[in-house]
């Protein structure tokens, strides 16, 4: 590698119990007589349900626990896309796209419950190194070797469906 300049823009809004981010990068990577280029973007947005207010940390540049809206605390409704792409030319790292959502039940400034679903697209060069099965070879056989994958519409990878909780105390 001879050089590479990373780059991005984020962007936060937020007003009353309703609040927005979004981040995006872009990495230009030269390498002897190729360049290549990776990126990746999310979208984020959420409000609260029960008159809490989102707060902002000016100095740390983020968002904090919000003010909650009732004694017992409060409800924050959350969704989220973001995408990362790491082929280009002959690289081939994989890319991805992720949808989330989520519900946060905010029981005092310290703890928070979370309870998320995400669905991941992943395509077939995003395989572990080889490692994880993105598709099936000719014999139908599952692979991880996405010169050998063979599909219906040609295009391989790993999709799937996942549910999380955490519990989050912050101190």
């Amino acid at each position: 590698m001879d050089h590479k300049v990373l780059y991005g823009l984020e962007g936060a809004a937020y007003y009353g119990p309703a609040r927005i981010q979004s981040e995006w990068i872009n990495a230009n990577v030269d390498a002897a007589a190729n360049k290549y280029n990776f990126n990746g973007w999310y979208v984020h947005a959420s409000c609260l349900l029960f008159g809490g207010k989102q707060r902002f940390n000016t100095a740390e540049g983020e968002f904090t626990q919000p003010s909650r809206g009732r004694k017992w605390g409060d409800i924050e409704l959350a969704v989220r896309y973001d995408y990362l792409n790491l082929n280009n030319k002959d690289v081939y790292g994989g890319a991805g796209e992720n949808f989330t959502f989520g519900i946060n039940y905010w029981i005092n400034n310290s703890v928070k419950v979370v309870l998320n679903y995400q669905y991941s697209n992943n395509d077939r060069y995003a395989n572990g190194k080889g490692k994880l099965l993105t598709g099936h070879d000719a014999d139908g056989k599952p692979t991880g070797d996405y010169t050998k994958i063979v599909e219906a519409k040609g295009k391989g990878g790993v999709s799937y469906h996942m549910m999380g909780l955490r519990f989050e105390i912050n101190f």
